[in-house]
């Protein structure tokens, strides 16, 4: 059983990941936003927009899909899936506040029940 500080250091990681990818997709949408105003104004869209649009949702992905496999410090298995993997999950839930397999709340205020 980990002590309680990996299980502090784990979920601030969790916490980080799903602030990365909030921002992540406000950047995004913030992005096509920008490129559809452009777009409109000018009568035409270039191809750099579309390539910095592209980047923007690739790197939105990228980080939900970090955040949304996080594994969480205590049981070591998936904190917003439950079920063994990924492919055969009975339920997820990426904005969790507690890990679907042990109950680890995401902002540690159970921790003295799971820590040494």
């Amino acid at each position: 059983m980990p002590d309680k500080e990996t299980l502090a250091a784990g979920l601030a990681r969790i916490r980080k990941e799903r602030k990365t990818a909030l921002h992540a997709w406000l950047v995004a949408s913030f992005v096509l936003a920008t490129v559809i105003l452009l777009s409109t104004q000018l009568q035409t869209i270039s191809w750099v927009s579309m390539l910095v649009l592209g980047a923007a949702f690739l790197w939105a992905i990228a980080a939900g899909l970090i955040a949304a496999t996080a594994e969480c410090p205590n049981c070591k298995k998936s904190f917003h899936f439950h079920g063994d993997d990924y492919f055969t999950t009975s339920f997820s839930n990426t904005s969790a506040k507690k890990c679907l397999h042990c109950g680890l709340r995401l902002d540690g205020s159970n921790i003295e029940t799971y820590g040494l």
